[in-house]
């Protein structure tokens, strides 16, 4: 079970420092655009 921890660390490691370069661009767009109004069929 070690080995499998580390590498899914190492995994969720790398993964943060590629989102550290653009997080706002990233999540800001998403939250501040609003939810298309859902018109009923």
């Amino acid at each position: 079970m070690a080995l499998i921890i580390d590498e899914q660390e190492e995994q969720l490691h790398d993964y943060s420092l590629i989102q550290i370069d653009e997080p706002e661009k990233i999540d800001v767009p998403i939250e501040t655009i609003p939810p298309p109004p859902k018109h009923p069929v």
